[in-house]
């Protein structure tokens, strides 16, 4: 490995944010410098090359804090200048990738004819936490002028980023192609890694409404909240479930947070009274990990303190046998309706009809008599609550039995 002397950008306030290390190969030419920013890392290099190389663009890619690839490849502004070629040495499309998880840490190559025919990345496994990660072996990625003669070449040997991974290229150029090329490493507080994390600090508090604010009792609605942990979710999925009935009972799916440290919340108005739990996940592409979740955070849903169905019209005849009733009510999120019927001849009030969910108001029954005296009532039905605590008013109704 090569030992050369670090040339470091400097802004205000100062500090090193990046250092380039020497451009080798010819000399002359007009300069470059193309790379990742702060927030990426160099991890291979695409270009051009017949005779010699040319038309230069870094491959740049996003990481976590762990060093693992993140996103898609991203590529840099290409380098002016010749396409590396010449009739009959035309230039052909030339690609250098780092494996998966790896980053250029080092450079070397050849020159011949004062312009760079081929570069050896160096790729470092970025298997430790930023800013020290990398193994201590690496694997190198060449990219190679397909028609340039092997002798009369003058190579280098490799020069590395000291403590930090490589960034950028830079170097000269001319209207042949590559005159020289460097590597420009990271340095600083740079790259900027991305952290994926769970959210945390899971709380479930009761509401005096849909969007009310914090209730000291048990309510029928709810505020489900979380801590951001990361800035690179695509968003969250927040799961619901019956404790006592062991389901899933509902599943959000809520936008990216905005900002590490931040909280962020939902209020959910329309689940049955009953006992939950909830987890909330940071959703990551399936490339990036997959989603990762946190949380089983109890909470208690409560039912309308006032739930008043009320009948409305009249019961009607609608078949042989089948009668039908409407009503509207007052409860707060019931899970079904029942329609019970009385009649002279039972004494009761029995079941003999049940919706399929909370949100009905009206039913078809059977069971009545004719040609006596019947009454209906319907009642709103809850988890963990008996049939008949929140019903109707009865109301009577006759059908007279048809005549011959």
């Amino acid at each position: 490995m090569a030992f050369a002397l670090a040339i470091c950008a400097f802004a205000l306030p100062v500090y090193c944010d990046f250092v380039k290390l020497p451009a080798r190969g010819g000399s002359g030419g007009t300069e470059y410098s193309h790379g990742c920013g702060d927030d990426k890392v160099f991890i291979g290099l695409r270009g051009k090359g017949g005779y010699w190389l040319g038309k230069l663009q870094a491959l740049c890619r996003k990481v976590s804090t762990a060093g693992k690839w993140l996103g898609s490849t991203t590529y840099s502004a290409t380098t002016d200048g010749g396409e590396g070629g010449f009739y009959p040495f035309m230039p052909q499309q030339l690609t250098a990738t780092c494996p998966e998880g790896y980053a250029v840490k080092g450079m070397s190559g050849s020159a011949r004819d004062g312009l760079v025919v081929k570069i050896n990345l160096h790729c470092w496994k970025m298997d430790r936490s930023i800013p020290n990660f990398g193994a201590p072996n690496d694997i190198t990625r060449s990219m190679t002028a397909p028609y340039s003669p092997t002798s009369d070449r003058v190579s280098w040997s490799e020069d590395r980023c000291s403590d930090k991974i490589g960034r950028g290229f830079h170097g000269r150029y001319n209207d042949k192609g590559i005159v020289a090329v460097g590597l420009t490493c990271h340095a600083g507080t740079t790259p900027n890694a991305e952290t994926l994390a769970a959210p945390d600090g899971l709380v479930a508090v009761n509401l005096t409404g849909p969007n009310g604010t914090q209730s000291t009792t048990v309510t029928p609605f709810v505020q489900l909240s979380w801590m951001d942990r990361s800035t690179y979710e695509s968003g969250y999925r927040v799961r619901i479930f019956n404790t006592r009935l062991g389901i899933l009972a509902n599943t959000f799916e809520r936008p990216a947070g905005s900002g590490i440290g931040t909280r962020q919340a939902l209020n959910v108005a329309d689940l049955p009274a009953d006992n939950y739990t909830f987890n909330v996940c940071s959703k990551y592409s399936s490339a990036d990990g997959g989603d990762l979740c946190f949380g089983n955070m109890p909470f208690t849903i409560g039912q309308a303190a006032s739930c008043n169905p009320t009948i409305t019209g009249q019961v009607e005849l609608i078949g042989s046998g089948t009668a039908r009733v409407r009503w509207s009510h007052t409860c707060t999120n019931p899970l079904r309706f029942q329609v019970q019927l009385r009649s002279a001849v039972s004494g009761n009030f029995i079941g003999v009809s049940d919706t399929q969910n909370g949100t009905a108001r009206e039913e078809n029954f059977t069971g009545f008599a004719l040609g006596v005296a019947n009454e209906v009532r319907v009642c709103a039905i809850f988890q963990g609550q008996g049939a008949n605590s929140f019903c109707s008013a009865p109301r009577a109704f006759q059908f007279n039995v048809p005549g011959p």
